[in-house]
Formats: structure tokens, sequence, C-alpha cells
């Protein structure tokens, strides 16, 4: 593999699209306070938006997180007692 950097390498192990990438590494070396006025800026952006449309956001989120929990249940009582029952219960961390 010569000419891979250890940079490029990480890049293409990346599930991020280019655009995202290029965002992240532009901004890697914020400090807090620059942090917290992007933040703080995009979420005046957010609470600029439609009342209605933020609340669709908000339905769409808690049908998301209500799907999940409820697949996990299921998957719960289907695979209970058997040798795969590990599989949904491994998580990330």
């Amino acid at each position: 593999m010569s000419g891979d950097t250890p940079q490029a390498n990480q890049h293409a192990d990346s599930l991020l699209p280019d655009e995202e990438e290029q965002d992240i590494r532009e901004h890697q070396s914020l400090n807090s306070v620059s942090l917290y006025a992007v933040i703080h800026r995009e979420r005046l952006e957010e609470l600029s938006r439609l009342l209605m449309s933020l609340w669709w956001s908000g339905i769409a989120a808690g049908i998301g997180i209500s799907t999940s929990v409820l697949a996990e249940g299921i998957l719960h009582s289907v695979f209970a007692g058997s040798d795969n029952q590990f599989a949904h219960e491994i998580g990330p961390g």
C-alpha cells in the first residue's frame, strides 16, 4: 500500500459521505465556546421552523423510538431461552 497515509486509510474506512467528513475535519479543533456557538446557532435555526414542521418531526421521532423498543421486546420474547438470545442483547458500549 504505497502512498497510503493513515489519514487516507481512516477516511476510506469511514461510512460518512465526503461532505460530512470535510465538516468534521474543519470543526474537530473547535474549543468549547466555539462548539457551543455552533450548536446554539443550529438550535435557533431549528426553532425558526414552522410549528407544524416541529410537531411532525417529534411525532416521527416518537414513532421511531417506540418501534425500536417494540421490536426489541418482540425479539426478546421470540428468542427467550434460545441459544441465539445473546444476539439481540449485545448492544453498543
